[in-house]
């Protein structure tokens, strides 16, 4: 995936991370949009936890 600006490895097992966490609570649209994950987890400084739960509570359906 080419992420709107450079991602190291550990950043890129973050965003890959939430997406797996996720997968089961979001329609299949949003889970193509890889941009969507890359933003909560940069919002959050790809803190995984903090993402998840900023994720988890727009609930963007």
């Amino acid at each position: 995936m080419a992420w709107p600006e450079k991602v190291s490895p550990e950043e890129e097992k973050v965003i890959e991370e939430l997406k797996r966490r996720t997968e089961c609570d979001l329609p299949p649209k949003l889970l193509e949009d890889e941009s969507l994950f890359y933003r909560f987890c940069k919002a959050r400084d790809f803190n995984l936890a903090e993402a998840e739960a900023m994720l988890r509570k727009v609930r963007i359906f």
